[in-house]
């Protein structure tokens, strides 16, 4: 029997909540698939890039994060 490389990761909404009824009613006439694999995607370029940026600590301080390491400056 041939591998089933498909596989479906269910998302559920609540019609009586407010937030769910406005994602659904943007949604509607979208491809809801390819639209969360495209914000997935964005989301996960967006935390590549904040690994990779050096940002000022409240003390004023250059913390660069590099992996699980963090390197103070």
């Amino acid at each position: 029997m041939a591998e089933k490389n498909r596989f479906s990761k269910p998302v559920a909404f609540n019609n009586k909540n407010e937030s769910d009824q406005k994602i659904l009613k943007y949604v509607k006439k979208k491809n809801f698939s390819g639209y969360v694999k495209k914000l997935i995607l964005e989301d996960i370029k967006r935390k590549e890039l904040q690994k990779q940026q050096p940002f000022k600590s409240e003390n004023g301080s250059i913390v660069i994060k590099l992996e699980n390491t963090e390197v103070r400056k």
